[in-house]
Order: structure tokens, then sequence, then C-alpha cells
């Protein structure tokens, strides 16, 4: 009489056909996943442009001037008055990790640049120039000087 002996679980040659293909599959999902971490995040950037360009062209309407230049901002804040004096009601809201800075054409005080990153998303700045109106263009650059109005 003949036995039969049945084998049970895998062979190392399945379980190693099975890591490689979650390998490939990693591999894969994880390029595809910071490119669209980076592209939330430059959203959240473009977003943030535009709602500083609002609070800007509405304290102007206020005020009938600029605000005050405005350096690196990593959190909400309120405009000041142009070209000095408290700061207003006019708030510019930022998302989180997004750094934003406003620049006012000094002393003629008539156009300004509005530049911001996100922090968490490396250095791809993004100007906004109230002179060229239209679209916000991207800047890839490691310092704001590009940005700002040189004298």
């Amino acid at each position: 009489m003949r036995r039969t002996i049945r084998d049970e679980g895998f062979t190392l040659i399945e379980l190693l056909v099975v890591v490689v293909i979650i390998g490939i599959l990693v591999a894969i999902a994880v390029p595809v996943y910071q490119r669209y971490s980076r592209n939330a995040w430059e959203k959240s950037v473009v977003s943030d442009i535009r709602g500083a360009i609002t609070a800007v062209e509405q304290f102007r309407a206020d005020h009938n001037a600029y605000p005050n230049t405005a350096s690196l901002q990593p959190d909400d804040f309120f405009l000041e008055q142009y070209p000095s004096g408290p700061a207003t009601t006019t708030k510019v809201t930022l998302s989180d990790s997004v750094m934003l800075t406003i620049w006012v054409n000094w002393p003629a005080g008539t156009s300004y640049r509005i530049c911001a990153r996100n922090a968490a998303g490396g250095y791809r700045r993004f100007l906004y120039d109230s002179v060229e109106g239209g679209s916000i263009r991207v800047r890839t650059v490691t310092n704001a000087s590009v940005c700002a109005y040189t004298p």
C-alpha cells in the first residue's frame, strides 16, 4: 500500500518570486506617490499666491496704496499700511509649510511681486509680478533674489 504524502507550504522559489513582484510594485509606486505629493505642494503654493494677490489688491482698494513689503512669512499675517503704519485687518492666509514674501516696488509703490515656496516641497519658487499680470511663473532658484526688486 502506497501512502500519499501531501506537501504543504510554499517552495523557496515561489517565495522569491512573490518578493520580487512586490519589490517591482514598490519601485513603481514610490516615484508616483512622490510626484503626486510634489504636485499637491505646488498647487497649495499657487493657491496661496492667488489669495495673497486678492488681499493686496483689496488693501490697495481700501487704502489707495500698496502695503509695506512683507518679509518671508511662514504663517498667516496681516498687511501693513504704506509707507509705515499699524497692521490692518487685511489678512493673507497661508497653507501649511508655505513661505510667502511680498515685495513692493519702492519708493514708487506702483507695483509688487509675490514670491512663495513650500518648505516641504523643495526649492521651486513661484513668482507673480503685478506689472506682467497673468499667470504665476515657476522659478527654480535657491534664494529669493530673483523675486525682489533691485534698486
